[in-house]
């Protein structure tokens, strides 16, 4: 459920998407079939992009590591 709230679907969305797919009749079966999918596509696309900005600031932090170097080194060229 946190996936879908995090993609804007809140429960009471939810309980309306199953009411119409109950009342859909001999659809219903497959209808649920894929609102479960793309909750589980929901989820996997929550998980990556957790781990896209896990790898972002992990990409920033090394950056600005070489920056503070190369600026340490700027530092004492000028001095020297």
């Amino acid at each position: 459920m946190e996936c879908c709230t995090v993609v804007g679907f809140d429960a009471s969305w939810l309980s309306y998407v199953y009411k119409c797919i109950e009342e859909s009749g001999d659809n219903a079966e497959d209808m649920k079939r894929k609102v479960e999918e793309t909750k589980g596509q929901a989820s996997t696309l929550k998980a990556q992009l957790e781990s896209i900005k896990k790898e972002l600031a992990s990409v920033e932090e090394g950056s600005l590591v070489l920056l503070l170097e190369k600026a340490s080194r700027l530092d004492h060229f000028i001095e020297s």
